[in-house]
């Protein structure tokens, strides 16, 4: 595609298409998207997330929201991408993975442009 000239091979795009495509339909959008070459995107909530893989959007989903303890599985079983806020989140994925013997992606929250990641560490 012509913007992945411009961009390079290396560079990737993630569409965002969180809030039903800011009220465009998420699964259209996401499907002209895939024409073009797009395979990676970013949607608010899980629920978004499986909307689009049941409808047969394939490539990486990030889930950009928090994920909830009683949604990791789902994010799991669905192939999406949870953010993990934080060590708790983190932990609940590990334990989901070796519950089903599996591996899985997620996205790590290091802070935003406001505020710089933090760690906290010793005494």
């Amino acid at each position: 595609m012509e913007y992945q000239n411009l961009l390079g091979d290396t560079t990737k795009i993630i569409a965002v298409i969180k809030a039903d495509a800011y009220g465009h339909g998420a699964i259209p959008v996401a499907k002209i998207l895939s024409e073009i070459g797009i395979n990676m995107f970013a949607v608010s909530r899980v629920k978004e997330g499986v909307e689009l893989v049941k409808a047969g959007i394939s490539g990486n989903i990030i889930i950009l929201g928090g994920t909830l303890p009683s949604e990791m599985e789902t994010a799991a079983e669905y192939g999406l991408i949870p953010t993990i806020y934080n060590i708790d989140q983190l932990s609940q994925l590990n334990k989901c993975c070796e519950n089903h013997d599996k591996r899985q992606s997620f996205h790590l929250k290091s802070g935003n442009r406001h505020e710089p990641p933090r760690c906290t560490c010793g005494r």
